[in-house]
C-alpha cells in the first residue's frame, strides 16, 4: 500500500543522511519518499559533520546515540548548515526539545516507515517554501495525538491512515487498521448496509463539506460501540479520499438513556402522586372503612395509574385475605381465584407475605414468580403481568392489604414501592381515625371464636372424662393485679372443684358463692396467666366461655382497631391446644333492632373502672340476692379492700346508674 506522505517536490531526488541503528525503518521510508539514503559506516561525530555538506537535504538522527544526543549532533551540523532540515527518530515519550526553526520534526519508531516518510517530506517541503512549522506542529498534535479516532479511507473502502486513538475505541493498533477494509470496524449485521451507503457516496463524486452520521462500531472484543462520525470528502490528484473523525458516544447515549429513564420515572411518580393526593383528599371526608376502601380502589384503578386493584382484610381463622372491594379492568379475576381449591390468598401468596412482613411485596413477573402459581392462569387471562401488595397498617396493626396490578412486567420499581408503602400507612391512619369516630356512635366489633383442648389447663382439665360443665360468668380485676373469675359449675361436686383448684397453678383461691344442688357458683382468685387475662391484655373481652368433655369454646369481642394477628399469635403460643375457629365482623343496628346488651354497655360506660369492678364483683358474689349469699365484708375481702370502701364504690355506682335510668342523663 502506498504512503499518504507527499514525495519531496524538487527536480532531483532528496538526499538523506542517517545516523543511528534503525536502518530497516529508515530505508523503507526513504524508498517511499523516493530519496537517496546515506548511512555512513563511520558514525563518529567528526565523520557525520564532514558528511553533512551541501549535498545533504535532511539529517535524520536517532534521539539517543552511543556517543551522545542526536539533537546535539543535529545542532552541531547546523553550525555550518544553518538551514539544514532535520528529523529525530524517538523510541518513546517524552519527545526531546528539538525546536522548530530551521525545519525540524520527530517521528516515533512505533509509527513505522509511513509516518517517518511523511515527517521527512514535511520538513523538506517547509524548507523549500520557507513556511513556519507551527501549522505542521498543530496538525500533528490534532491528527496523530488527538483523543478522537481519525481515519482516512480511499474510494475502495481501504483504510489509508489511522491515528493512535483508534485503539481506545476499536481495540486495534493503528498498524492493524491501515490497509484493512473500513467495514471491518462496523457491526457485522450492519456492514452490508454501510458498504451500500459508502458506494453511493463514492458514486456521487461530491467533495468538500462535512457530513455527520451515526454508526454502530465493532470493538475487537465483540462489543457494539455507538459512534458519531463526521466525514469530509477530498481529492488527492486522481484519488478520492474520505477523512472521518470518529467519536465514541457510549457515555453520551448512557447519559441520554439515564435522563430518559429518570424523566419516565418522574412522570410516573408524578402521576402516582397526583392520584395519591386525590385519594388523600377523599380519605379526609370518608366516614367509614367501606367508604375508604371504595375511594382508594376507584382512585388507583378506575381513574389512576393501575390496571386493577382490590382491597382485602385478613381472616386468620380461614388463613385468607378476603377481598372486599375491587376496581379496574380485570373483571372476574377475584371470582376466578376464590373459586379454586387454592382459595387462600394469604397462605403462601404475596398478600399473605405483605401481611406477615408488614412491607410491600412485589411480583415483577407473574409468568415466572412461583409465589403466584395458584393464581397465574387467572391473572394472565385478565391481562395482568405484575403486582404489588401493600399492607394497610397503623403503628403495629395491619388492617388488610391493597393489591395493585399492571399489564406489563416489572412495572413497580423501588421509588414507586416506597411511595406505595407510605400510601398504605396513610390509609391505615385514616381507617384508625374513622374507627375511633364510629366507636362513639356505632356498634362495630370483631368477634373471634376459639377452641381449647388442653387437659393441663384448669377449666378444661376439670371437665375431662366427666359430666362436669363449666360456664364463664364474668371477671373483675383486683387491686393487686390479679383477677376474680366467676363460673357456674354444672353436675360437679363443690369439693371436687375445690380439690382441682388447689392443684391448679392459675388458681390462688377458690370460694363457693352458692350451691344449687345440680349447679354451683364459684369465685376463683386467679393469676394473670389465664386465657381471659391474656385476652384482656390485648383489648379483648370474653363474651362467652364454656367447658365440657375437656374442651373449651371461647368467644371474644374486640374493637375493629385491635391487632387481631398479634392477639391470635399470643394466645395460640401461650396455650397448647388453642385454635382459632372463626373470625366475624359485627355491626350493630339502630332503633328497635338495637342489641339490648349495648344499652347495658352504654350504662356501664358511665362508671369508673373501679366502680364497675366492685359492682360486678358484688353481683357475681350474690351480694344482691335475698338472703345474701355473701356479706359486704366477704365481698370486700375478695377484692382486698376495706368494707367502707366497698360501700362507697357501690353507692356511687348505683347513683350513676339510677340517675341515667330515671333522669335520662
Amino acid at each position: 500500500m502506498s504512503s499518504l506522505a507527499t514525495p519531496h517536490s524538487r527536480s532531483t531526488r532528496p538526499h538523506i543522511l542517517y545516523v543511528g541503528g534503525r536502518t530497516d525503518i529508515v530505508a523503507a521510508a526513504a524508498e517511499q519518499s523516493d530519496a537517496v539514503l546515506a548511512n555512513p559506516d563511520d558514525d563518529s561525530r567528526s565523520a557525520v559533520l564532514d558528511g553533512a555538506d551541501g549535498t545533504v537535504d535532511c539529517l535524520l538522527v536517532d534521539a539517543t546515540l552511543p556517543d551522545g544526543s542526536g539533537v546535539e549532533l543535529l545542532d552541531a551540523a547546523r553550525q555550518t548548515r544553518p538551514d539544514l532540515a532535520g528529523v529525530v527518530l524517538v523510541d518513546s515519550e517524552p519527545v526531546p526539545d528539538i525546536g522548530t526553526d530551521p525545519p525540524t520534526d520527530y517521528a516515533r519508531v512505533a509509527d513505522g516507515p509511513d509516518a517517518l516518510a511523511a515527517r521527512v517530506s514535511g520538513v523538506l517541503a517547509r524548507g523549500e517554501s520557507g513556511e513556519s512549522p507551527l501549522a505542521d506542529l498543530l496538525l500533528d498534535r490534532t491528527v496523530r495525538q488527538g483523543r478522537d479516532p481519525i481515519l482516512v479511507v480511499d474510494d475502495r473502502a481501504e483504510v489509508r491512515f489511522a491515528n493512535a486513538a483508534v485503539e481506545g475505541v476499536f481495540g486495534y493498533e493503528p498498524s492493524e487498521v491501515v490497509g484493512s477494509d473500513v467495514a471491518d470496524l462496523v457491526r457485522p449485521e450492519r456492514r452490508e448496509a454501510f458498504l451500500d451507503s459508502f458506494a453511493r457516496c463514492v458514486a456521487g463524486g461530491a467533495t468538500g463539506g462535512w457530513v455527520d452520521a451515526s454508526v454502530s462500531g465493532h470493538h475487537r472484543d465483540g462489543r457494539t460501540v455507538p459512534l458519531s462520525v463526521s466525514v469530509h470528502a477530498a481529492r488527492r490528484g486522481d484519488e478520492r479520499l474520505f477523512i472521518a473523525i470518529v467519536r465514541d458516544v457510549t457515555e453520551q447515549r448512557e447519559r441520554e438513556a439515564t435522563l430518559e429513564r429518570q424523566r419516565d420515572e418522574l412522570a410516573e411518580l408524578d402521576r402516582i402522586n397526583r392520584v395519591i393526593r386525590e385519594v388523600a383528599r377523599v380519605l379526609v371526608d370518608a366516614a367509614s372503612r367501606t367508604e375508604i376502601e371504595r375511594a382508594v380502589c376507584d382512585g388507583l384503578a378506575e381513574s389512576g395509574p393501575y390496571t386493577f386493584a382490590w382491597i382485602g382484610r385478613e381472616n386468620l381463622a380461614r388463613n385468607t385475605v378476603v377481598p372486599r372491594v375491587q376496581a379496574g379492568a380485570a373483571d372476574g379475576y377475584l371470582d376466578a381465584v376464590t373459586s379454586t381449591v387454592s382459595e387462600s390468598l394469604s397462605d403462601r401468596g404475596p398478600a399473605g407475605q405483605a401481611v406477615r412482613d408488614r412491607t410491600v411485596t412485589v411480583v415483577d413477573d407473574i409468568t415466572a414468580d412461583e409465589r403466584f402459581e395458584p393464581w397465574r392462569d387467572a391473572a394472565l387471562s385478565c391481562g395482568l403481568r405484575s403486582a404489588a401488595v401493600v399492607p394497610i397498617q397503623y403503628d403495629e396493626t395491619v388492617f388488610g392489604v391493597v393489591a395493585l396490578y399492571e399489564d406489563a412486567a416489572e412495572a413497580f420499581d423501588e421509588r414507586e414501592t416506597a411511595v406505595l408503602e407510605e400510601l398504605g400507612r396513610m390509609i391505615g391512619h385514616a381507617m384508625t381515625a374513622v374507627d375511633r369516630k364510629e366507636a362513639l356512635v356505632a356498634d362495630e366489633r370483631t368477634e373471634l371464636e376459639f377452641r381449647l383442648t388442653d387437659d393441663d389447663y384448669f377449666f378444661t382439665g376439670v371437665t375431662a372424662g366427666t359430666d362436669v360443665g363449666i360456664v364463664f360468668d364474668g371477671m373483675t380485676p383486683r387491686t393487686d393485679g390479679s383477677d376474680l373469675v366467676y363460673v357456674t359449675v354444672h353436675d360437679g361436686s363443690p369439693d371436687a372443684v375445690r380439690a382441682a383448684a388447689a392443684e391448679a397453678s392459675v388458681v390462688e383461691d377458690a370460694t363457693l358463692v352458692r350451691d344449687h344442688g345440680d349447679r354451683c357458683c364459684f369465685e376463683f382468685a386467679t393469676t394473670d396467666d389465664t386465657v381471659a387475662a391474656t385476652l384482656a391484655s390485648y383489648g379483648a373481652s370474653v363474651a362467652s366461655m364454656t367447658a365440657a368433655n375437656g374442651t373449651a369454646r371461647i368467644t371474644v369481642e374486640l374493637p375493629t382497631t385491635a391487632d387481631v394477628r398479634s392477639l391470635v399469635q399470643a394466645v395460640t403460643a401461650e396455650f397448647d391446644g388453642m385454635e382459632l375457629l372463626a373470625q366475624r365482623e359485627h355491626r350493630g343496628t339502630d332503633g328497635d333492632d338495637r342489641d339490648p346488651s349495648r344499652d347495658a354497655t352504654d350504662l356501664l360506660g358511665l362508671l369508673t373502672e373501679r366502680q364497675r369492678a366492685v359492682l360486678e364483683t358484688a353481683y357475681r358474689s350474690g351480694y344482691f340476692e335475698w338472703p345474701r349469699d355473701r356479706t359486704a365484708e366477704e365481698v370486700a375481702g375478695s377484692l382486698d379492700i376495706a368494707s367502707p370502701t366497698l360501700h362507697n364504690h357501690l353507692r356511687l355506682a348505683q347513683s350513676e346508674l339510677f340517675g341515667a335510668l330515671f333522669e335520662g342523663d
